[in-house]
């Protein structure tokens, strides 16, 4: 009914945000000029039959796609073979779910790759993520202006426009994170009904077979929810809503028992559980995860809506106001989540902070807006445009800032000079393991040969070549570097490249 009664004005500011939304990620979308190693892997994860590597074999020599073919795209008859897309995450590290999706797109473009499929899907869930976020706004605020303006700063943000643009499972992430904080707020003060409880079930099951990092969301913004239960003395929908829960885990285990594996045996489940009861960098991983945040989705002025956020605490404690409602305990849960995945994530990365961003930068604009309205002395419209014309001043100095770039569209401008020369250069490429030929990707498919070596096959397969550009991943013995006569020309990480004479 909800869905039926907006007014047409509101489903008009919602229509122009996803279209304005949609133009910018086609903009963004052309900039993108390579994949990084994870994109790379997604579409082999969700196309490629029978591994999850590519078939490289060293000492031979390949152009164009090469190996890198069968690998990321569906072949003809072999779409939506979703048996095997649940076999290659079973062998993976994540859930399937995303790749499930993904894989459902790639399967209507056989024989084709294309890096728009994966920004496609991104850009599918980005429409119902504004949606949802205007609804949630609108439901906390009673505003539509507000609901609004949350929808277009966030939309024209650098980190949401980043997450659109980085073809990972990140974006659907921030969907059921949204949708299950839209849920919760549904039904923060309202009774609930076989409504919530279906949908709490599918939310959680689903939200858990796109990124395990989506418990620690769940579980954090569920207590809250309970606290308030608690507090309500609604002890009978506690007490079904913990029967939902437990249900829903079951089925998730019964569709999907690979968790055990990758949480206990799995090499990033260990990685995470080392990290997590270890005493070392505490808080160091969730201070730089909201580095990040506050670079992409504030341009550096955080502090601000912290200070903010402080003063509009004192100013409740002063009225002796209720402190922890809805709009706190999803803040505190987003806050949680970003301090403990900071311990256990194997590196610090936007990725893990772009499921929560819509909340903090939605809590940020309502908390600007109160505190312009308090100073303008209840001049409530005023407050609001104030407070947009502020967020979107920071928006559009964030893009220009990196000259309408995003970090996720992988451009690099000393590496794309480098990849210009190498159309008619033949590259050898050192590596030790299959998959690490995805860091060279974007290079090799430029390139007028390439190919893969080993120790072992390195001096068969370069005795005959003149000049060529050795590309290496990682360390390499010495010794082969001191008896070659080359010049380093690109060095970014672990990655090196030389062109040897």
């Amino acid at each position: 009914m909800e869905f039926v009664q907006m007014k047409i004005r509101e489903w008009g500011i919602i229509g122009v945000i996803i279209l304005l939304v949609g133009i910018l990620s086609y903009g963004l979308g052309v900039h993108k000029v390579g994949l990084s190693v994870d994109e790379v892997w997604n579409y082999g994860l969700a196309n490629n039959i029978g591994s999850i590597t590519p078939n490289i074999v060293r000492g031979q020599e390949y152009t164009g796609f090469g190996p890198f073919e069968d690998f990321l795209q569906v072949k003809k008859g072999e779409g939506v073979n979703y048996i095997n897309v649940w076999q290659n995450q079973a062998n993976d590290v994540h859930p399937p779910l995303y790749y499930i999706v993904f894989h459902t797109v790639c399967s209507f473009f056989q024989n084709s790759f294309s890096k728009w499929y994966g920004i496609a899907v991104n850009v599918i869930w980005m429409i119902f993520i504004i949606y949802f976020l205007y609804k949630l706004t609108k439901d906390i605020s009673g505003s539509i202006f507000t609901a609004g303006s949350v929808i277009t700063i966030y939309g024209t943000s650098v980190v949401f426009l980043n997450t659109l643009m980085f073809i990972r499972m990140y974006t659907q992430f921030t969907f059921f994170a949204l949708i299950l904080a839209y849920l919760v707020q549904l039904y923060w003060s309202k009774q609930q009904d076989r409504i919530f409880y279906i949908s709490l079930s599918l939310i959680l099951i689903l939200g858990l077979l796109t990124h395990y990092y989506f418990m620690i969301y769940a579980f954090f913004l569920c207590a809250f929810y309970a606290i308030e239960l608690i507090r309500g003395n609604r002890f009978k929908e506690l007490r079904i809503s913990l029967i939902t829960v437990v249900g829903s885990a079951v089925v998730y285990l019964l569709l999907w028992y690979h968790i055990a594996g990758h949480l206990f045996r799995g090499y990033r489940g260990k990685e995470a559980f080392s990290k997590a009861f270890s005493m070392k960098s505490l808080f160091s991983g969730g201070i730089g995860l909201l580095y990040i945040l506050n670079d992409q989705a504030f341009c550096g002025t955080m502090i601000l809506f912290v200070v903010i956020g402080f003063v509009l605490v004192c100013i409740s404690i002063y009225k002796k106001e209720r402190l922890i409602g809805y709009k706190t305990s999803l803040l505190l849960s987003c806050i949680l989540y970003v301090f403990l995945v900071g311990k256990i994530a194997p590196f610090i990365s936007v990725r893990y902070i772009m499921c929560t961003s819509f909340a903090f930068i939605m809590i940020a604009f309502i908390d600007l807006e109160k505190t312009i309205n308090i100073l303008m002395k209840n001049k409530r419209i005023v407050s609001g445009i104030a407070a947009l014309i502020i967020f979107m001043t920071i928006n559009v100095a964030n893009l220009m800032g990196r000259r309408f770039y995003v970090p996720d569209d992988n451009y690099d401008e000393e590496y794309q000079e480098i990849i210009s020369t190498l159309n008619d250069r033949d590259a050898v490429v050192y590596i030790a393991d299959d998959w690490n030929a995805f860091y060279f990707y974007n290079a090799l498919i430029n390139t007028k040969s390439y190919t893969f070596v080993d120790e072992q096959s390195f001096k068969d397969a370069t005795k005959e070549r003149k000049e060529y550009v050795l590309m290496i991943y990682s360390s390499t013995p010495e010794n082969l570097i001191n008896e070659l006569n080359c010049d380093l020309i690109y060095q970014k990480g672990a990655i090196s490249y030389f062109l040897v004479n």
